[in-house]
């Protein structure tokens, strides 16, 4: 089945973007396939992920508006 969450930097937003790369930990969670949908331009992409106890998507560009997360259990 799957899920779905959002990610964003907190804080005030600018005129421009703001964003940042992070690793992103899903503690006691078994991914099998997971994609970043940009709410703003509507790109999906699948992204590269590391699943073993844990889920760990490393260098993840969040932004200063949400991402969505889609994950496939």
């Amino acid at each position: 089945h799957e899920l779905m969450f959002a990610a964003w930097i907190p804080g005030r937003t600018t005129d421009g973007v703001v964003e940042a790369r992070m690793d992103v930990t899903l503690p006691a969670m078994k991914v099998r396939k997971a994609w970043v949908i940009d709410i703003f331009n509507g790109t999906e992409q699948e992204l590269n992920i590391s699943s073993r106890g844990d889920t760990v998507i490393k260098g993840l560009l969040i932004k200063d508006y949400p991402v969505f997360l889609r994950l496939e259990r």
